[in-house]
């Protein structure tokens, strides 16, 4: 009975009533089948491009192309991510929200970024190469939307892993958090591979990561108080997180 309400019933001579079900049945199901393969396709082409990338570096080929779209890279991998968030949110209120939280994380970021850079006292002393261009005071001006994607994957990855949990502020903060300075520990080695930047210290010292602690809190804390992802996000968030930490460790052993 339920089945006959859903669909039209068929005024065409002669025509079963239940034929008719299987096939509006059907054409209902088709389009979230092609919706659902076309975001499968998504995400495998963002494992595909960079695991490609890692293969490249293994085998030392491209490496001045690669260098060259760095910057564009890492650019077009948050913007994804953006416009990932901002297609699954239908609340327009946090559209407004969600476009100001990413002027506030790219702000400060960046502020904090160059902060370190120009006195050490943040994460320690390093300076960038000319690789990550364009360069304003010392920063390349990629990066505060490096911070912002490594932000929006791991609060929404914390939103997966915590469930119900995670309307716990300080609980989904804490997490994200560390899911940051995880991605920073093991992006590091290989950044510096990649001459991207370069530490003036022998080792990475142990006050970089304690300060993605503190930064990453600080940057995700407005989101979960505006409750921005109290909603699961799209997974191909988390995918592009994760799939930029598979580069980087093929980068690191290559």
């Amino acid at each position: 009975m339920n089945e006959q309400k859903k669909f039209r019933k068929c005024t065409f001579p002669g025509c079963k009533i239940s034929i008719c079900d299987r096939i509006g049945y059907l054409i209902e199901i088709k389009p979230s089948q092609n919706i659902m393969l076309w975001y499968r396709i998504k995400i495998g082409s963002v494992y595909l491009l960079l695991m490609a990338g890692g293969g490249w570096h293994v085998f030392g080929m491209f490496q001045s192309t690669m260098q060259s779209l760095a910057s564009f890279m890492m650019a077009a991998l948050c913007i994804l991510q953006v416009w990932e968030y901002l297609r699954f949110q239908n609340d327009k209120q946090k559209k407004i929200y969600f476009f100001l939280w990413t002027l506030f994380v790219y702000t400060i970021s960046f502020a904090i970024e160059w902060i370190g850079v120009t006195t050490g006292a943040v994460f320690g002393r390093y300076e960038y190469s000319s690789l990550l261009q364009p360069i304003v005071y010392n920063v390349p001006l990629v990066i505060g939307l490096a911070w912002l994607g490594i932000s929006t994957g791991s609060i929404t990855l914390a939103r997966y892993v915590l469930g119900t949990y995670f309307r716990h502020r300080w609980l989904a903060a804490g997490l994200s958090a560390v899911f940051m300075t995880l991605f920073d520990f093991l992006m590091e080695p290989a950044a510096m591979k990649l001459n991207y930047w370069r530490w003036l210290s022998s080792t990475i010292p142990l006050q970089n990561y304690f300060a993605w602690f503190l930064v990453g809190f600080v940057l995700v804390m407005p989101a979960l108080h505006l409750n921005l992802f109290g909603d699961k996000p799209p997974t191909l968030i988390v995918h592009v997180y994760t799939a930029q930490l598979l580069y980087f460790l093929m980068v690191y052993a290559a």
